[in-house]
């Protein structure tokens, strides 16, 4: 809710054998102006077993999608409105705090081509599932930056 503390992370579930999930969740994200051209969103998804042996550690994310908020070739923010965001098959291992995915794709729409594949492999760690995107809506909040060019 709106009075909820500020962290770094934010979880929500979706039960198995869902077919098309909707999480209709509501974040802010607060970001300080002069780090904005930095900050990048990062969705994991992860995989809860039912053998708690198995989670010792915790569930170990299975895919990864992330939108940038600054468009590269203009240096506006990203537009208001929905995004598609490409979902990537994390394997095994996989350094999430080692950034190299932000040189992949992250929108559908600068995807080019009709693969006949489930997987398209990008590198060691990721592959590209061809069948899946994640559809998030941003709304920008603020008085000093712009989604105007000039």
């Amino acid at each position: 809710g709106a009075s909820a503390e500020l962290g770094r992370e934010f979880s929500t579930v979706v039960y198995y054998h869902e077919g098309k999930p909707r999480w209709n969740e509501v974040l802010r994200v607060l970001v300080p102006v002069e780090l904005y051209q930095q900050v990048h969103l990062r969705f994991t998804f992860k995989h809860r077993s039912r053998n708690e042996a198995k989670e010792k550690l915790g569930p170990a994310p299975w895919a990864l999608a992330y939108l940038k908020l600054v468009n590269e070739s203009n240096g506006t923010t990203v537009k208001d409105g929905y995004h598609d965001l490409l979902v990537y098959k994390i394997e095994k291992k996989f350094d999430l705090s080692n950034p190299t995915y932000l040189d992949l794709p992250s929108l559908k729409t600068n995807q080019t081509g009709h693969h006949k594949h489930k997987l398209l492999q990008y590198n060691n760690s990721l592959s590209l599932i061809t069948k899946d995107v994640l559809c998030v809506h941003t709304t920008l909040c603020s008085t000093k930056l712009t989604q105007n060019l000039g």
